[in-house]
C-alpha cells in the first residue's frame, strides 16, 4: 500500500510539473506577439505530434487556429502560414527580410551541401547545375568579368586565318559558364562587359599599336592579367551568352604584322601567367596590379625589353586611375614608382 502511494504521488507530481512546464511554455511565447498556436513541450515542442500526423497535423491546427499559426517543430519556434497569398509574397521577395528556408536541426542532420540549404542566387535564371555539381560550389561569387561569344567569322591569329580563310562558327550554345580558377582565356574586348568598382583597374589594354612592336594581344594581355587578379581576390569571370554576330574579317597580312613577335612570345607570356601568384596583403586590384606589373618586369624583361617598358607603363596606369577616381576602391593605395 506505501509503494502504491509513493507511486501515485510521484505520477502527481509529474503530472503537475508537466503541465507546469506547458504552461510556462505557452506564456513564454504569447508575450511575443506571435499568432495564435500551440508551442507544446519546452526543447521537444511539438515534434512528436509533427512526426507521428504528418500533413494532418497542419491541417488539424489549420482548423483549430486558422492558416496562419505558430507551433515549435522541429527543434526551434515555428510560424505556419498555409495562406497561398502570403506564402506568394515571401516567395516572389526572397532574400528582402524572409528566406525560405529549412529548420537548423534538420540541416544539421542533411548537411550543407543539400538542396534544402540552397536558396538565392543559386534557384534564378541562368543558375542551373547538372547532376553531381557539388552544392557547396553553386553559390558563386560576385561576376567582375561577362565574356561573350563570337558566331559566324572566328577571332583567328593571322597564320590559323590564312589557313582557314571560309571557317565559320555556326555553334551556338545557350548557356552561361564560370571560368574555373586557375584558367587562362584569350579575352576579346569585341563582346566584352565588366564591373568597373569590381575589377576596373585592371583593364588595361597594355602598351601596344602603331610605334610598339606587338599589336592585337592588347585586349587577350588585359584578359590575363585580369584572370589572375579575380582568382586571387575571389571574383568571377563569365563566358558564353550573349552572342555576337561578327560578319568582317580583318586582313590576315596586316594582322601578321601586328602579331609576329605575339606569336613567339605568348610561348613565355602564357606560362608566365599561369604560374603567377599573388601574396596575400594584396586586397585591392591596384596593390595586385602594382604587384603583377613587378612580376612583369622580373621575368618577363628577359624575353625582350619591351616588357620592361609596358611593367612601367601598368604602374603609370594605376597612378593615372587613382588620380582620375580619388574615391575609388583602394585609390589610396601607395602604388610606388613607375620608373
Amino acid at each position: 500500500m506505501a509503494i502504491f502511494m509513493i507511486v501515485l504521488i510521484c505520477f502527481l507530481c509529474l503530472v503537475c510539473i508537466c503541465s507546469a512546464l506547458l504552461r510556462w511554455n505557452e506564456v513564454r511565447y504569447r508575450k511575443k506577439g506571435l499568432p495564435p498556436g500551440t508551442m507544446g513541450w519546452p526543447v521537444f515542442g511539438e515534434t512528436t505530434e509533427f512526426l507521428k500526423q504528418g500533413p494532418n497535423f497542419m491541417k488539424n491546427q489549420r482548423a483549430r487556429y486558422g492558416s496562419f499559426f505558430k507551433s515549435h517543430i522541429l527543434g526551434c519556434p515555428t510560424v505556419v502560414s498555409m495562406d497561398p497569398e502570403v506564402n506568394r509574397y515571401i516567395l516572389m521577395n526572397e532574400a528582402k527580410g524572409l528566406v525560405p528556408g529549412y529548420p537548423q536541426s534538420m540541416l544539421d542532420i542533411l548537411g550543407k551541401c543539400n538542396i534544402a540549404a540552397v536558396h538565392g542566387s543559386t534557384h534564378k535564371d541562368g543558375a542551373d547545375f547538372v547532376r553531381g555539381y557539388p552544392f557547396s560550389l553553386r553559390e558563386g561569387v560576385p561576376t567582375a568579368v561577362s565574356h561573350g561569344l563570337w558566331l559566324n567569322i572566328p577571332d583567328y591569329d593571322a597564320p590559323t586565318q590564312l589557313v582557314k580563310p571560309l571557317e565559320r562558327n555556326t555553334r551556338f550554345v545557350d548557356a552561361v559558364m564560370t571560368i574555373p580558377k586557375g584558367t587562362l582565356f584569350p579575352m576579346c574586348g569585341m563582346n566584352l562587359a565588366f564591373d568597373r568598382d569590381l575589377i576596373g583597374p585592371a583593364m588595361y589594354f597594355g602598351l601596344m599599336g602603331d610605334g610598339q612592336p606587338i599589336g592585337r594581344y592588347d585586349d587577350m594581355w588585359a584578359g590575363w592579367c585580369t584572370k589572375v587578379i579575380t582568382d586571387h581576390l575571389g571574383l568571377g569571370v563569365k563566358t558564353g551568352l550573349p552572342y555576337i554576330y561578327h560578319s568582317k574579317a580583318s586582313n590576315p597580312f596586316v594582322n601578321l604584322r601586328k602579331e609576329y613577335k605575339g606569336i613567339f612570345w605568348q610561348e613565355e607570356i602564357i606560362p608566365f601567367f599561369q604560374s603567377a601568384v599573388l601574396p596575400k596583403d594584396c586586397t585591392t586590384v591596384q596593390a595586385c596590379y602594382i604587384e603583377l606589373s613587378k612580376q612583369v618586369k622580373e621575368n618577363l624583361s628577359k624575353v625582350d625589353p619591351y616588357f620592361d617598358k609596358l611593367a612601367d607603363a601598368m604602374v603609370t596606369w594605376i597612378e593615372a586611375w587613382d588620380e582620375l577616381n580619388p574615391n575609388g576602391p583602394g585609390s589610396k593605395l601607395a602604388n610606388g614608382k613607375s620608373k
